[in-house]
């Protein structure tokens, strides 16, 4: 909860202002995100406020807590009061929110939240509900870095066709994280396909991205390594590290695990395992069982990571158009 509270420091303002528009969608989605890690503790701070009103309802209406016996009259009375009371819990937390407290509040009520939460780790019919929120943070963030990704290359492409769209660059640099400066240049044909120039009315200006997108397989982690390593033939040290960092091909290798295998660790997953240490250790036909330290464990890299891929490129491409 702290992590999914705490600001993620998502880059803002892209030197390179065509860049803003994927800027706000790696923010917004990341956004939506944390969202969603707090749900199940604003959903029981909700709950504990209004256990707390009703309670509190009662006890002004009649002077005691006992609710068996209310006349109908008591009944409406205490309904009225809750939603009274109500109102003015959220009428405090509005004018909190205007006030330097409301970050540290704000977090307090989240926290308080959880209560019901974690004690559904107790229950063991709940157990999979659980597991099956903390796969979705993981299979969502891998999902908002893959086509951040994309859509990052498409527009670095179309911004910068001289120096990006020959595809100069030794296609297997990256793979597998690894930085391979021997690889070999792309051997394939850079032709284009005249349907997909007549697509854009045979004017392929600022279009290249888009055209050159359908050759590689950004659904893949080797395949955005290949087309980030393909297109960015020179000056490219800090895309580099940012694409090839570890902490992608974790968030990869358990999002595979979860989307493909049912969450059952294979032989491959197995093998990841010893290689990269943030991996929660599973055994061939184990199911993954993940907490919330795992989760922020593989998440928090990967996202930054992905910032960082952002924040590369736009300084690679305000360079060399000169805005830098």
């Amino acid at each position: 909860m702290d992590y999914a509270h705490h600001s993620w420091n998502i880059h803002r303002k892209p030197k390179t202002t065509e860049l803003q528009p994927i800027a706000d969608f790696f923010r917004g989605r990341c956004a939506r995100l944390r969202s969603l890690m707090q749900l199940p503790a604003q959903v029981g701070n909700v709950t504990i406020k209004m256990r707390d009103t009703y309670v509190r309802s009662v006890f002004e209406v009649t002077g005691g807590f006992k609710t068996n016996n209310l006349a109908p009259a008591q009944a409406k009375e205490i309904d009225i009061r809750s939603k009274e009371i109500f109102a003015q819990i959220v009428h405090e937390a509005m004018r909190l929110k205007q006030t330097e407290d409301w970050d540290k509040h704000a977090h307090n009520q989240l926290i308080d939240g959880l209560v019901g939460f974690e004690a559904m780790g107790g229950d063991p019919s709940s157990i999979g509900a659980i597991q099956a929120s903390m796969m979705s943070y993981l299979t969502t963030g891998w999902t908002i870095i893959e086509t951040m990704s994309a859509d990052l290359w498409e527009a670095a492409l179309n911004i910068h066709p001289a120096s990006l769209a020959n595809l100069t660059g030794a296609p297997k640099r990256l793979k597998g994280g690894q930085l391979n400066q021997s690889g070999a240049a792309a051997k394939e044909s850079k032709s284009v396909r005249l349907d997909e120039i007549s697509k854009h009315e045979f004017n392929v200006a600022n279009k290249m991205g888009t055209i050159l997108r359908g050759r590689f397989e950004f659904a893949s982690l080797d395949g955005i390594r290949e087309a980030y390593a393909s297109a960015f033939a020179k000056g490219s040290a800090e895309i580099d590290r940012a694409i090839a960092d570890k902490s992608l091909d974790a968030l990869s290798a358990v999002r595979n695990v979860i989307v493909h295998r049912d969450a059952l660790a294979d032989s491959e997953y197995v093998r990841r395992t010893k290689i990269l240490s943030s991996l929660p250790a599973a055994k061939v036909g184990d199911h993954l069982l993940l907490d919330g330290d795992i989760v922020v464990r593989l998440l928090k890299p990967a996202i930054a990571s992905a910032n960082q891929l952002l924040v590369a490129v736009d300084n690679w491409l305000a360079k060399s158009t000169g805005q830098d």
